[in-house]
């Protein structure tokens, strides 16, 4: 059978005229099949594979995609890449920072003003957007110096 899904991805590539088929690899079981029969169907030399983070993935899914990427022939061509709104279409800046616009608001005036945590958390937000927030707020903080 996977030799009809290799067939499938030349196939595939060619009539789209690719030089090459670039893949995102979550550390997971989806993405290492897939990743798998793309290599083999096309050889290390034509995949380029990004690590595509995800809040809700496990520590260790980094690690891992690096791992398979070595093994199939990929090392030091994985890449850490954040999903952005100008990476693919349909993913938009709510969805790149993991938190819509409405309780990043609410949690931003909070914090602004002082409030509590469990008063935040009265407002409709959760403990894990609260703590999103602030880490992102960490995480930039070297834009915000002068």
């Amino acid at each position: 059978m996977s030799q009809g899904i290799e067939a499938y991805i030349v196939r595939l590539t060619e009539s789209h005229g690719a030089e090459a088929v670039v893949m995102g690899l979550s550390g997971g079981v989806d993405s290492a099949v897939l990743a798998s029969l793309v290599v083999r169907a096309l050889g290390p030399e034509r995949v380029l594979a990004y690590y595509l983070y995800d809040r809700d993935n496990e520590e260790e899914s980094a690690e891992k995609a690096q791992l398979l990427a070595e093994y199939l022939g990929l090392p030091g061509r994985i890449r850490n890449q954040i999903p952005s709104p100008d990476m693919a279409k349909g993913i938009t800046d709510e969805h790149a920072m993991g938190i819509s616009y409405k309780d990043l608001d609410i949690i931003l005036h909070w914090l602004e003003n002082e409030y509590s945590e469990e008063q935040i958390v009265g407002a409709g937000v959760t403990r894990r957007q609260i703590l999103h927030v602030r880490r992102m707020h960490e995480l930039s903080a070297w834009k915000r110096t002068a």
